[in-house]
């Protein structure tokens, strides 16, 4: 700033930082000795996705709009033409984008959008839906820039996020199948067969195995398929709370296979000798890897809701029970007293039953 002073209608501000650069202008935060305000500085350099008409004109139109329907915004405090700059209200506080970046979401907030959102699509508008134009104060969500458009389908709240909701998706994907296919890799180097999946030859374990295969091949297709597509029929805060659960899902796999070290196995082994592994996040469920992959399903669906991707979940996450069913038979045999006890003590998905003194 090359000056410590801005003026609006000969009014002295002193400038006290720079808040941000938009499309349209500067915002600095500024006072008077009575208060603090927002300055904006209209701007005039090129934007290469939006083309602008009397910028300061539309500014103050569109402050005169979204107030006559009601939009919880500062409140404009005066405007200076010949300078192109405007005053108004500052909401104090870190902006939406700052408090998901420090890991302090809250609900309410969609649905205060979605509320707004009730009143633009009738009067044929959309806001700028970006994270950094709300700042909640007292349970409100404020919408701190003044610009709205003409309706758009691709612009509105519902699939504004559609850019992100598929990089969500596909880290959830991508991390997940990761973490599997680097502990096989690991595994091979150490000569040790990790897929064991189909190769018993008892006709039960046999058949579930290679419907269970199936279905986890299936699934990720499906996923991938509504991703591409972007079918989705769940709203934003149904998807935001997918992708939390989806992230849950990988690090539950991820500290399975870890627990597990050189134990791991997809299927049930025929000849491998392997140990019962008790302990890590073993102690709090007999099944965590199951488990990531249950998680990992539901997180996805909720990101991409539809009905491709729930019937293909579904027969996954049943064929996956199954499986830990017959798993549980093997380990029986095999690890005798020890695993039953294991059992009496840690619950097949998640928790620990109270030991009595």
């Amino acid at each position: 700033m090359p000056c410590d002073i801005l003026t609006v209608n000969d009014t002295k501000y002193t400038v006290l930082r720079l808040l941000g650069k938009g499309k349209g202008g500067y915002s600095y935060l500024v006072k008077d000795g009575r208060a603090q305000y927002v300055l904006k500085q209209i701007h005039h350099e090129p934007c290469d996705y939006y083309t602008f008409g009397d910028k300061l004109q539309s500014e103050l139109r569109d402050y005169k709009t979204l107030r006559t329907l009601g939009i919880p915004m500062p409140e404009l405090l005066a405007a200076d033409v010949q300078q192109e700059r405007i005053l108004k209200e500052y909401i104090a506080g870190p902006t939406v984008a700052e408090l998901l970046k420090a890991g302090q979401p809250d609900p309410s907030w969609v649905a205060q959008v979605q509320a707004m959102c009730a009143r633009l699509y009738p009067a044929g508008l959309n806001i700028d839906y970006y994270p950094t134009n709300f700042v909640p104060r007292d349970g409100t969500l404020y919408y701190i820039d003044y610009e709205c458009s003409a309706y758009m389908e691709p612009w509105d709240f519902e699939h504004w996020g559609l850019p992100v909701w598929t990089a969500q998706a596909l880290l959830v994907l991508a991390v997940f199948y990761g973490i599997y296919f680097a502990k096989m890799l690991a595994q091979k180097r150490r000569g040790i067969q990790t897929r064991q999946i189909g190769r018993r030859r008892e006709k039960d374990i046999h058949t579930v195995e290679v419907l269970m295969s199936m279905a986890t091949l299936g699934a990720p297709i499906a996923q991938l398929l509504s991703i591409a597509f972007g079918w989705s029929h769940l709203p934003a805060n149904a998807r935001f709370i997918g992708f939390c659960i989806g992230m849950l899902g990988d690090a539950v796999f991820l500290l399975s296979v870890l627990c597990m070290e050189d134990s791991w196995r997809a299927g049930i082994p025929d000849k491998d000798k392997t140990e019962l592994v008790t302990t890590g996040i073993y102690a709090f469920s007999r099944n965590p890897a199951f488990l990531g992959f249950d998680l990992m399903y539901i997180g996805v669906l909720l990101l991409y809701g539809n009905l491709l991707t729930l019937g293909f979940s579904l027969f996954a996450m049943m064929m996956l029970h199954l499986q830990i069913l017959q798993e549980e038979r093997f380990l029986a045999s095999t690890f005798g007293e020890p695993y039953r006890e294991y059992c009496r003590r840690v619950f097949r998905y998640l928790g620990r039953r109270k030991e009595h003194k």
